[in-house]
C-alpha cells in the first residue's frame, strides 16, 4: 500500500484490526476516498515460509475479515443506502459477499444436491436451475477474470488449483488456531524468522 502525505494528514491511518488494510480501507470509505490499483507500482514482500506459517496467516486474515464484517457490515450498508454511495456500497458488499472459495463450494453442493434429487424422483427442476444459473455465472466471472488478467493458457490450466485451495481452506476452520481467536501470531517469512 502506498499513501500520500496529504491523505494520511486527512484520514491518519488508525487501524489496528488483525486485517487493518480492509479496515483502513472503509475508513478512506467513509472519508470519500476511493483506493485505486496502479499497475505500474511494484511491490516486493517475502511470503510465508511453510504451509504452518501460511495456514496460521489465512486464519488470522479469514477469522479477521469475519469480525470486520460482524462489526462493521450492516452499519455500513445503512450508510450506503442513507447516502446512496455507491463506494460504500462496494464497501459493505465486500465485506458481506463469502470468499468466492466457499460460494464455488456452496454451488457445488447445492448443484449435486439438486441433481441427486431429480435422479430420485424428487422435483427439484426449481432448484436445479437456480444452482445450475448460479454454477454458469461463477463460471463466467472466473472465466472474465482470467480474459482481463491475460494470463494466456497457463492461467487456465492452474484454475484446477483452486480445488485443493478451497480444500485447505474448510481444513484450516476445522482445526483450532490461536489466529481464529483473534489474536495475532507473527507469520514466519524466511529462515531467519522461526
Amino acid at each position: 500500500m502506498a499513501f500520500t502525505r496529504s491523505l494520511l494528514a486527512r484520514v491518519p491511518h488508525d487501524a489496528f484490526s488483525i486485517v487493518e488494510d480492509v479496515e483502513y480501507g472503509i475508513r478512506l470509505g467513509l472519508a470519500g476516498c476511493r483506493v485505486q490499483y496502479v499497475p505500474e507500482a511494484r511491490v516486493f514482500g517475502e511470503m510465508a515460509a511453510s504451509e504452518q506459517a501460511s495456514r496460521s496467516q489465512r486464519s488470522r486474515w479469514e477469522a479477521g475479515r469475519l469480525a470486520l464484517a460482524r462489526r462493521l457490515a450492516l452499519p455500513l450498508l445503512g450508510r450506503a443506502l442513507r447516502e446512496r454511495s455507491a463506494l460504500l456500497l462496494d464497501l459493505a458488499l465486500d465485506l458481506i459477499v463469502p470468499p468466492l472459495s466457499y460460494l464455488t463450494l456452496a454451488t457445488l453442493v447445492g448443484l449435486a444436491a439438486a441433481v441427486a434429487g431429480m435422479l430420485f424422483s424428487l422435483d427439484t427442476v426449481v432448484a436445479t436451475t437456480v444452482w445450475g444459473a448460479t454454477a454458469l455465472a461463477l463460471t463466467f466471472y472466473v472465466v472474465r477474470g482470467w480474459l482481463d488478467a491475460g494470463l494466456g493458457w497457463r492461467g487456465l490450466a492452474d484454475l484446477p488449483h483452486a480445488a485443493v485451495f478451497v480444500v485447505w481452506k474448510i481444513a484450516l476452520w476445522a482445526r483450532p488456531d490461536p489466529g481464529r481467536r483473534g489474536q495475532w501470531v507473527r507469520t514466519a517469512r524466511g529462515e531467519r524468522d522461526p
